[in-house]
């Protein structure tokens, strides 16, 4: 059996294709930051220095609901723990904060990091 990981730092990213939301979250739930990131490679470099405020890579976990792309690839280059979550399995986490069902991003950001947070 394999121990539980924990991060001091969860981060929520809902992948668009032009912008991307971003919450970050302590492990005790406390937003900590939350801000829109262009779909671009300065959008990465963006995106890449403000996960640095937060500690080194190994410590900020990072979910989103893309398994792939430049965007992921980008993020494990520079050493960032990064797990795919299932979109059917993030409809399910959202209706822990809201039964209302409406798309939002700013939430759907939240609800990934939170997702993580508690059932990494």
């Amino acid at each position: 059996m394999t121990e539980a990981v924990e991060y001091p730092v969860y981060v929520g990213i809902d992948w668009a294709t032009a912008m991307h939301e971003l919450c970050v979250l302590s492990a005790a739930r406390a937003v900590l930051a939350t801000r829109r990131i262009p779909h671009s490679a300065a959008g990465l470099d963006e995106l890449v220095a403000v996960l640095a405020t937060f500690g080194a890579p190994a410590t900020v976990a990072i979910g989103i609901e893309m398994p792939r792309g430049a965007l992921i690839e980008g993020l494990l280059a520079h050493g960032y723990p990064v797990y795919a979550i299932n979109p059917k399995q993030s409809d399910r986490f959202r209706d822990r904060h809201s039964m209302a069902g409406a798309k939002d991003d700013r939430l759907d950001a939240f609800v990934i990091a939170d997702a993580l947070r508690t059932d990494l």
